[in-house]
């Protein structure tokens, strides 16, 4: 037989196979089968196959990526709301707290202030500290249990976190210096 009638043989899908394999032409069942599978990629039902894998595949990475999108999302934002909130305290300067002494009285609240020239007292053993804050119009007297800081001294800028006790006095839980805006050079004379 001729070439082109081996083609035609072979192209015939269902029957090319069996007539092939009676003559006994090598390599004719791998033709039908290669012809089989293109035909199938190119008809509409093959094609409309491929893309619904296509198209279920895109749709799982899909849904898989807006499950972690909203899974980091609602993190974030609930991160965001308990530390607004459950944490929340006023942040009062000493006039602000002298002007409303009677209503923040046992309220937790957060103060800001320069530590004045009084006396401060500070007891090492019981780790006791006894200061006043304020400027020359407002001034609060203030008790604090717990390590002293390093730069704890008049005139620098603290912030206390505690309550007003029904005497008046601020009884801080925690004790914090705050850093000077700009350094200043040193006067002292070098050597």
């Amino acid at each position: 037989m001729s070439a082109v009638e081996r083609v035609a043989v072979t192209s015939t899908c269902n029957q090319g196979k069996h007539r092939a394999s009676l003559y006994g032409w090598p390599g004719a069942a791998t033709a039908h089968e290669e012809i089989q599978h293109t035909y199938e990629a190119w008809s509409l039902e093959g094609i409309e196959n491929q893309l619904a894998g296509s198209l279920s595949m895109v749709s799982k990475q899909h849904v898989k990526l807006a499950i972690g999108v909203a899974v980091i999302v609602t993190s974030v934002a609930y991160l965001m709301f308990s530390g607004a909130t459950g944490g929340t305290m006023y942040f009062l300067t000493v006039p602000e707290v002298q002007q409303k002494l009677a209503a923040l009285q046992g309220e937790p609240l957060r103060m800001a202030g320069k530590v004045t020239e009084d006396p401060i007292e500070w007891d090492m053993r019981t780790l006791a500290l006894a200061f006043v804050m304020g400027d020359a119009q407002a001034r609060l007297p203030v008790r604090y249990h717990g390590v002293k800081p390093d730069m704890f001294q008049p005139g620098v800028d603290v912030i206390v976190e505690g309550r007003i006790g029904r005497d008046g006095v601020f009884v801080a839980s925690v004790l914090m210096t705050s850093c000077p805006s700009k350094y200043q050079e040193d006067k002292s004379p070098t050597l």
